[in-house]
């Protein structure tokens, strides 16, 4: 008797093995078939204010605008969760988390609007030299380049138990912002003409 019922044990734990390989199996082999497309991502609008030329750790504010474009034809597309910044060079000025998570369908776009703003406390990374060199391009052109970056976890679906996760990072560099104010203690500034250079927006999986 006892004999049996581990032979039945057995030979179901066998069959729940094999159920899992396949299951796995068939989802790898979707996968290879249908290569998600990574997204197509465009910064809209990069405004400045409150800028301070000797002291970028305190109050200066970013609101980034940006638009997530989805080219799949039959994968949508979710990010639960998602941290832009503002960096000069490879120096982060600002960063913060977006407070929902992001669903883009196939075939489709969402734009993101997030405002970000200094913390001194976690400004420490700015330092002296780049203090320095902001100053100096601002004075020669009346305008900074800063980049925006974003890294999140994102969910290529296909149906509730054909999905994957994986991590992307966005990187759109040299947007250029030009400042009106002479005043550098309270500077306020906008992103300089998009029309033509919307494809400034790398994507890269993590």
């Amino acid at each position: 008797m006892h004999d049996r019922i581990r032979l039945i044990v057995r030979r179901l734990i066998l069959a729940l093995i094999f159920l899992f390989v396949g299951i796995t199996a068939v989802s790898f082999i979707s996968w290879l078939i249908l290569q998600p497309q990574l997204p197509v991502v465009r910064v809209d609008s990069l405004s400045v204010s409150n800028f301070n030329l000797s002291d970028l750790q305190t109050n200066a504010r970013y609101k980034v605008e940006f638009t997530i474009m989805n080219p799949d034809t039959k994968i949508s597309l979710e990010f639960e969760r998602f941290l832009v910044s503002v960096s000069y060079d490879r120096s982060p000025l600002s960063r913060g988390w977006l407070g929902r998570a992001l669903e883009v369908r196939k075939m489709n776009e969402s734009g993101v609007k997030i405002e970000l703003g200094s913390n001194p406390g976690d400004n420490s990374w700015i330092t002296t030299r780049t203090t320095i060199e902001i100053g100096s391009d601002w004075r020669e052109r009346r305008e900074v380049s800063l980049n925006v970056g974003m890294v999140g976890l994102a969910q290529f679906k296909v149906s509730d138990w054909l999905n994957r996760h994986s991590s992307i990072s966005v990187s759109c560099e040299n947007l250029r912002v030009a400042f009106s104010s002479n005043d550098t203690s309270s500077m306020t500034g906008k992103l300089r003409g998009t029309s033509a250079r919307n494809d400034y927006c790398s994507v890269y999986l993590l």
